[in-house]
């Protein structure tokens, strides 16, 4: 620990484990957040258009959950927790595809699930796309659906296109959504309680964009490279 000039975590908890569970210098501990260009994200791109683009339906309710399929990113639990929903007229929609290699059998599982609970209809399953700006376009909310994400840029990503999160309660997401604040938390890993946030979602009125926006403004690359150029005495 002497041999370093600085040691820079992305959240404050993580800054207060590194105070905790180490020796090191706690003058040499930096919250420097992760970095995004939120300009990309600026939704120029009209949600009409946007279901176009991905071929949702329009003018109805749409929540999204993107990344690989892998069991980690909780693409059962969603679908577990809109079955147990009484509104039977929510879309979802997955952006991903599986690891190379890998996770056809968890895909099949997907495929399945869809299958049993008679979902086809609603379930509309997309490719990665490198202009992921379009996917939050469509969404009415974004799913963090993972047990624990140490830091998910996919919630600061949604949150900068205007878009409500709802996130498992453990890793960074309750500290990126200031506990509760800026979206809604569920039990990590329970279907019945992610299924109780997105009906509170739909029954009560959304967080405004603009506070969205403001929550988020600590992640832009512009202060973030300023803050390491501080650090480092530049």
């Amino acid at each position: 620990y002497k041999g370093l000039d600085a040691w820079c975590c992305p959240l404050n908890g993580l800054v207060n484990q590194v105070k905790t569970l180490t020796r090191i210098d706690k003058t040499k501990i930096h919250f420097i957040p992760s970095a995004l260009d939120l300009s990309r994200f600026s939704n120029n791109v009209s949600q009409e258009t946007a279901r176009k683009i991905l071929d949702l339906p329009q003018n109805q309710i749409t929540i999204g959950l993107s990344g690989r399929f892998d069991p980690f990113k909780g693409h059962l639990l969603l679908l577990e927790a809109i079955n147990q929903l009484e509104n039977k007229k929510i879309n979802v929609c997955f952006l991903g595809e599986p690891t190379k290699g890998s996770g056809q059998e968890y895909t099949e599982q997907i495929n399945q699930t869809i299958e049993k609970y008679n979902l086809s209809d609603r379930v509309f399953i997309r490719p990665f796309r490198q202009d992921i700006e379009v996917f939050y376009a469509a969404i009415d909310l974004f799913i963090m659906a993972s047990k624990a994400e140490t830091f998910g840029m996919v919630t600061i990503e949604a949150m900068a296109s205007g878009v409500s999160v709802i996130a498992s309660n453990g890793g960074g997401s309750p500290e990126i959504l200031g506990e509760g604040k800026y979206g809604r938390l569920f039990e990590p890993l329970n279907a019945k309680s992610l299924s109780e946030q997105i009906k509170a979602f739909l029954e009560h009125e959304r967080i405004d964009k603009s506070i969205l926006l403001h929550a988020v403004s600590i992640y832009d690359h512009h202060k973030v490279c300023e803050k390491v150029e501080t650090v480092l005495g530049l």
